[in-house]
């Protein structure tokens, strides 16, 4: 998720990742306590750790579940407080470390990642959980703007492009690793919902140490506190936004939607209790989509875009037919095919709204774009609402034809936007 909001002569060039085109990127001439490679790898480091946390819960869901006796929708309620966290930063927060400099900022988000991280493993009631997401979310979207812009800032060849893919591929890949590691934890150690907790306070300690020697691209901050939101679109950007915004909010309920209720369906429709696979399934989609995005950069925003969302429709087919049968095979294909497309189509929408987007307009755009990619905790939690009445596969089967109904429209909206672009130069 983007940080959010710049001033608009500090853009350099269109990058692939939420933040790396889009944020105040003065670069101060100070010298830096390490080298610039290595300041570039540290910061590539603390980007990953920060964002392993906010995944780690995916796994335990269900264990919390059964430890404080909640039903199935409060799952969804929980992972929408994360989000809510998300777009707090979004909104209100997202030009902090342009006033308070990349460095402080840093540690602020890794420090309410601390917190989060202790109201896990201290919980004695559901509200923990929920404070511990909400506060997650607000590290998250502080700490995943903050280090693409300083990702943009530090790259040793000066290519924002380059370090806006590398953001984004660190960013899917870290969210990937969360649900691995605690899945193995929840499977084969004691205390599953404490113990991955506590190992994973150990390396945010590490990470505060490492953000310390960090350089500070921000020259002489100005210290200004500044609230308020900068969202819009640009007239002329309308038909190329808005099939690109319900594209993203469509795999970003995807994403979502995996990462709160994976173990839920494989333990209550596919009778797999197994948590390591359940964790291994989350990460094999995040880690598709990383891939795909990594080796595919060169497809143009429109190929990206419309191999992407053709994609992600088997993707869901097979998902769903994997739950209605009870295949685990099929679940897992249509999940790296999803992957796939999720990539893809993320690259592109974001790539396509920055060629659009007027200069003066572009972080209002960007940060327009991920707040309607962020509203993908409404659906989620509306399944688990749905199955409270119904059934977890019926709920499942409704949302996969909603989406499969927005991305066929999102698709026609591009070919239609193409076929008039072209009669348009004729």
């Amino acid at each position: 998720m983007s940080e959010g909001h710049d001033r608009p002569q500090s853009r350099t060039g269109a990058g692939q990742a939420p933040c790396s085109d889009h944020l105040d990127m003065r670069v101060t001439e100070q010298h830096h306590p390490v080298p610039h490679l290595q300041a570039y790898l540290v910061l590539i480091g603390v980007f990953a750790a920060g964002v392993l946390g906010t995944t780690l819960p995916t796994p335990l869901y269900v264990l919390w579940q059964e430890q404080y006796r909640f039903p199935a929708v409060m799952i969804t309620i929980l992972f929408a407080g994360y989000t809510v966290g998300l777009l707090t930063a979004l909104l209100f927060f997202g030009r902090l470390s342009d006033h308070f400099g990349r460095r402080p900022t840093l540690l602020l988000a890794v420090g309410l990642a601390c917190v989060s991280t202790l109201l896990f493993v201290l919980a004695q009631q559901v509200l923990w959980l929920l404070v511990g997401r909400l506060l997650s979310g607000l590290a998250a979207g502080l700490l995943t703007g903050t280090a693409a812009a300083s990702l943009a800032e530090l790259h040793p060849a000066g290519n924002t492009r380059q370090a806006g893919r590398l953001t984004t591929v660190t960013n899917l890949g870290a969210m990937g690793l969360g649900p691995l590691v605690a899945g193995l934890f929840a499977q084969f150690a004691p205390a599953p919902t404490r113990l991955v907790f506590v190992f994973y306070l150990l390396i945010l300690a590490v990470t505060l140490l490492l953000v310390g020697v960090l350089p500070e691209p921000v020259e002489a901050p100005d210290r200004v506190f500044d609230l308020r939101p900068r969202l819009g679109v640009a007239s002329s950007a309308h038909a190329v936004f808005w099939p690109a915004a319900v594209t993203a909010l469509c795999l970003s309920t995807l994403l979502d939607l995996f990462a709160a209720l994976a173990p839920t369906f494989l333990r209550g429709i596919l009778h797999e209790p197994n948590l390591a696979l359940a964790g291994g399934v989350v990460c094999v989609l995040f880690s598709t989509a990383a891939v795909s995005l990594l080796l595919m950069h060169g497809l143009t925003s429109r190929r990206a875009r419309l191999f992407g969302g053709i994609l992600l429709l088997p993707g869901l087919a097979l998902i769903e037919v994997g739950m209605v049968l009870s295949a685990f095979p099929s679940l897992l294909a249509g999940t790296v095919i999803a992957g796939v497309g999720a990539g893809l189509a993320y690259t592109g929408c974001l790539a396509a709204i920055n060629q659009v987007a007027p200069p003066e307009r572009k972080a209002e755009m960007v940060s327009a774009y991920f707040v309607v990619a962020s509203l993908s905790s409404l659906p989620v939690v509306g399944v688990g609402v749905l199955a409270q009445h119904t059934s977890l596969l019926a709920a499942s089967l409704f949302l996969a034809l909603l989406l499969a109904l927005l991305l066929l429209l999102t698709l026609a909206a591009l070919l239609w936007f193409d076929r008039r672009e072209r009669g348009g130069k004729r």
